[in-house]
């Protein structure tokens, strides 16, 4: 999210606290962290965290497509309530920043979320009836073009896009 947009940029301090870089000759690593590392889910929260913001810089410099896919794999191990929270983020940024965010969700998950406050129903697009896999849907928060959405997605393969 951008300092101005309603948000204070954090300070170094702050900033250093969340991640840490190291440069060498030939590479930058760069690792986030947040407090209470060590549990799966919260290691799962912070890839999800530096997939959003790699996806909106890269976005913002022409560098990146203009949409983040995440497996159900990275919820896996997640509390709802934090689950709740990225689904809410990756609405609110992909909004703001006219990104698409695609997400495979198991719908026990989806539905735990929604209990924690995350409305699913305007995101969710369920996959043609003959391949629909049980428990199984698919979330696609839409890219937004002058208000309207814009589906660049083919429901099945073999057909052409538009």
């Amino acid at each position: 999210m951008r300092a101005g947009a309603g948000r204070p940029a954090p300070s170094r301090e702050a900033a250093a606290s969340f991640r840490a870089i190291e440069a060498d000759r030939n590479s930058l690593t760069i690792t986030p962290r947040i407090d209470s590392d060590g549990s799966r889910g919260i290691s799962n929260m912070v890839i999800f965290c530096f997939d959003l913001t790699l996806a909106v810089l890269a976005h913002r410099h022409g560098r990146g497509p203009d949409f983040l896919i995440h497996d159900s794999h990275l919820y896996d191990g997640v509390d709802d309530r934090q689950v709740a929270a990225a689904l809410k983020l990756a609405a609110e940024v992909t909004v703001e920043e006219n990104l698409q965010y695609i997400v495979t969700i198991n719908t026990d998950s989806l539905g735990m979320a929604a209990q924690r406050g995350f409305d699913p129903e305007p995101y969710i697009r369920s996959p043609p009836s003959h391949r629909r896999t049980r428990n199984r849907r698919s979330l696609r928060i839409p890219l937004q073009n002058g208000g309207q959405a814009v589906d660049r997605r083919c429901p099945i393969p073999a057909e052409p896009c538009d």
